[in-house]
């Protein structure tokens, strides 16, 4: 895939699970996904998206993308997410992605939005 095709499966997972569109969201998702940020470690699909879906919950319906950076084979993406109150968050995330499909995700992000 070249770096406009992989920016486009990254922006689409992302536009629908931050608007809780779970089912479009794991359209998007391999079966074997391995996701990785400070707090957690998930492997497989259906851990993921609990877990999305479950974050969901805490932000508003939306994200906006700061700066991205692509190669053939993944994305780099800085973004805000808010909080319910309204408050960004800023995260950075590098989505691995192979036939259309995100492989690996590695998040960071400062959580102090979601604990105030």
């Amino acid at each position: 895939m070249d770096g406009n095709s992989v920016l486009a499966v990254v922006s689409a997972s992302q536009d629908a699970w931050t608007s809780r569109d779970m089912k479009t969201a794991a359209n998007y998702v391999a079966e074997d996904i391995v996701f990785c940020s400070p707090r957690q470690t998930l492997t497989g699909a259906q851990d993921f998206i609990s877990m999305l879906t479950a974050f969901s919950g805490k932000i508003s319906p939306r994200w906006e993308m700061i700066a991205s950076t692509t190669d053939s084979d993944g994305v780099l993406i800085l973004y805000k997410l808010f909080t319910l109150r309204g408050t960004p968050a800023i995260c950075a995330d590098y989505f691995d992605v192979k036939d259309g499909k995100i492989q690996r995700e590695t998040l960071v992000f400062d959580p102090e939005p979601f604990l105030a």
